[in-house]
């Protein structure tokens, strides 16, 4: 059995902002009543404080562990944050991988010489590639962000899924496949 007697001042006699209490009414054998505390406190040092004043049976010790593992500080909002930031990065790595940063700059040029220039073949072969990459933001980065960011509750964001091999298996297809070296051979 585990004993705890920590102190922290005065406990909160339920969760607020700045803290979250579970009480317990526990029964001893001579049936006397004895409040039992489980305080998590401090978010911004993300730390746990325990508060008991009696001796936990192992079962109440796990029920009391499981409680403080499950205790977030993160909020709703940098958890929205994070996930969008994480969906942002899977959607451009996989856009990076079949058409590098620098090449998606590069075609964006190609095309503004290729329109200019009276050069219509081109200029559809190079906005093959463009469609696609805003057919990726379209069709999948900006419902999944707005999702994200209208959800009202962390299970709601945690329900957002997202994954490289999901954005594969969706636009793997449509990928044009096109190279710099075919579009400036296009004479038109």
């Amino acid at each position: 059995m585990a004993d705890y007697s920590y102190s922290f001042g005065e406990f909160p006699a339920e969760e607020t902002a700045e803290a979250k209490v579970l009480r317990r009414r526990v029964t001893d054998d001579e049936d006397i009543s004895t409040e039992l505390s489980l305080v998590v406190v401090d978010p911004d040092a993300e730390e746990v404080v325990y508060s008991f004043a009696s001796e936990l049976s192992q079962a109440e010790q796990d029920a009391l562990d499981a409680l403080v593992a499950a205790y977030e500080f993160e909020t709703l909002d940098e958890m929205k944050t994070e996930r969008i930031m994480a969906l942002d990065l899977i959607t451009k790595d996989y856009m990076h991988d079949h058409y590098p940063a620098f090449d998606l700059d590069f075609w964006n040029g190609l095309l503004t010489d290729a329109v200019g220039g009276g050069l219509a073949n081109r200029a559809n072969y190079i906005g093959a590639i463009l469609s696609w990459a805003m057919n990726i933001s379209q069709g999948y980065f900006d419902p999944k962000k707005t999702t994200i960011a209208a959800a009202s509750s962390k299970a709601e964001v945690e329900a957002v899924t997202f994954s490289y091999d999901d954005c594969a298996s969706t636009f793997d297809s449509s990928d044009p496949d096109a190279s710099i070296a075919a579009a400036l051979a296009i004479p038109d």
